[in-house]
């Protein structure tokens, strides 16, 4: 899912390619995970900032709000930058001065 949004993203094409939004939720949900680790955002990385998707029933944390579609969210905890830009909230700063 994550790839494809890479490609598609550059490429102009709509990156929130209409899927259901709740099959992003394991996606969130692993990122979210201890098993995450490498690249991805570490917790102490997150920590202070309260993840909401905009488009379905999950959120993470506490502090900062960081809200937006649930595609952004994740490609934002991988590190894509461009995400960011849909992200809105007080949080969006932290968060891109982490990644």
């Amino acid at each position: 899912m994550l790839h494809s949004a890479d490609i598609r993203r550059p490429l102009g094409d709509p990156h929130d390619d209409g899927a259901d939004p709740s099959r992003l939720r394991p996606v969130l949900d692993f990122l979210m995970s201890p098993a995450a680790r490498g690249g991805f955002l570490s917790p102490s990385r997150r920590n202070g900032l309260h993840l909401v998707a905009d488009d379905q029933d999950w959120q993470h944390g506490s502090g900062a709000e960081v809200r937006g579609p649930s595609l952004s969210l994740a490609l934002a905890l991988v590190g894509r930058r461009p995400a960011l830009e849909d992200l809105p909230g007080e949080g969006v700063a932290v968060l891109a001065s982490r990644l």
